[in-house]
């Protein structure tokens, strides 16, 4: 489970300051603008989702109340998006932090029986 929250974290280290995020949120809105770099970010985005995907398969006997492993990795990919732009907007404390503390909290509901 671990290894799956690293996974979903890989790269937020690099947005950890308040000015590369916010710089990083508005080229991607430029990105967004442009067809040809929105075919480029959903290829790449859709290759880390694979990665969870399998991440998400690997730790399933710890996870029993997990979602279809495509859902989960989505799940997590939106999680991290989100908590992207709302630390940008507001940058107290540390993002990864912020954004290990959420994905445990997740990851973690998922290993409940219900």
């Amino acid at each position: 489970m671990e290894r799956l929250i690293a996974g979903a974290l890989w790269d937020t280290s690099t947005f950890d300051h308040a000015f590369r995020a916010s710089s990083q949120l508005a080229a991607f809105a430029d990105d967004l603008r442009d067809s040809t770099l929105r075919t480029l970010l959903a290829e790449g985005w859709e290759r880390e989702t694979r990665i969870l995907q399998s991440a998400v398969e690997e730790a399933r006997a710890q996870l029993p109340s997990a979602p279809d492993h495509r859902k989960a990795a989505r799940m997590l990919r939106a999680l991290v998006a989100g908590i992207h732009l709302s630390w940008s907007l507001a940058p107290v404390g540390s993002l990864v932090d912020d954004a290990r503390d959420q994905l445990t909290t997740l990851v973690y509901s998922w290993k409940v029986i219900r």
